[in-house]
C-alpha cells in the first residue's frame, strides 16, 4: 500500500484527485473521481473485498480531513487482472473514454445498451470481462457516431444469482493486435500481454470500465 503525500502547491480539488489517482491499495482496487470539490469527493470504485474500500476511506480521511463518498462495486477475484490493467493504463483525464450504460442491472436474455464517448480520432476496443474472468472483444457490435460509439449487446447467462460484469473501453492511438481477440481469453493472461505489447511499441493507451450485474 502506498499513501500519496499531499502537495500544498496545488488547489484543494487537485490534491484530492491526485490522492485518489496515485493511491496504491494493493492488487485489486481501482478508484475514479466522479465529482470533486473543496471538501467533498464522490468516487466510483472496484474491488474484490469491502476491506479495500474501508482501508482507503480511512487513509483518505486521515490525509484530507473528511470521508469520501464511494460507489463501491464488488467484483470477483478472477476480474482483478482487469482492475490492475485499469490502474496501469491511467492516462490524461480529458482523454479517457467514457462508458454510459442504460442500466447497470441486466436480466438474463436482455440487451445491454450504451455508448462510448470521448472517442476522438482513436481506435477503441470494447471488452467484456465476465465474473469468471473471461475476456471477450465486442468491438464489432459498436456503431459509430460523432465522437461517440453506440452498442447493444445481447446477454446470456446460466441460472443463478446476479453476477458482476465489467465492460471496458480501451482507446489507443493506433490498432493493437493483442486487443483483437478471436475467442474468450482468461483476464490474467490477456491484460499483461496487452500492456507489454503497447509498452514495447510505445503506443499511447487509456482505458475506462463500467460495472453492471447480469442475472435475474
Amino acid at each position: 500500500m502506498t499513501i500519496p503525500p499531499i502537495d500544498g502547491s496545488v488547489s484543494r480539488p487537485d490534491q484530492i484527485r491526485n490522492f485518489v489517482e496515485r493511491y496504491e491499495g494493493g492488487e485489486c482496487l481501482f478508484l475514479m473521481p466522479v465529482a470533486i470539490s473543496t471538501n467533498a469527493a464522490v468516487l466510483e470504485g472496484l474491488a474484490a473485498t469491502p476491506a479495500r474500500f474501508d482501508e482507503f476511506a480511512a487513509n483518505f480521511k486521515r490525509a484530507l480531513g473528511f470521508a469520501p463518498s464511494i460507489g463501491a462495486r464488488l467484483i470477483t477475484d478472477q476480474q482483478c487482472a482487469a482492475v490492475r490493467f485499469l490502474n496501469q493504463s491511467r492516462g490524461e483525464r480529458l482523454r479517457t473514454p467514457r462508458i454510459l450504460l442504460a442500466s447497470t442491472d441486466v436480466p438474463n436474455g436482455e440487451t445491454l445498451n450504451g455508448t462510448v464517448e470521448n472517442v476522438a480520432n482513436r481506435t477503441v476496443e470494447l471488452l467484456l470481462i465476465s465474473d469468471a474472468g473471461q475476456v471477450q472483444n465486442l468491438s464489432s457490435l459498436m456503431k459509430p457516431g460523432i465522437d461517440v460509439l453506440a452498442f447493444s449487446i445481447g446477454m446470456q447467462k446460466s441460472d443463478g444469482p446476479a453476477r458482476p460484469q465489467l465492460l471496458m473501453a480501451v482507446a489507443t492511438a493506433q490498432p493493437v493486435d493483442a486487443l483483437k481477440l478471436q475467442r474468450p481469453v482468461a483476464a490474467d493472461q490477456f491484460f499483461p500481454k496487452v500492456l507489454a505489447d503497447t509498452q514495447a511499441e510505445g503506443t499511447n493507451m487509456t482505458a475506462a470500465a463500467r460495472y453492471f450485474r447480469l442475472g435475474k
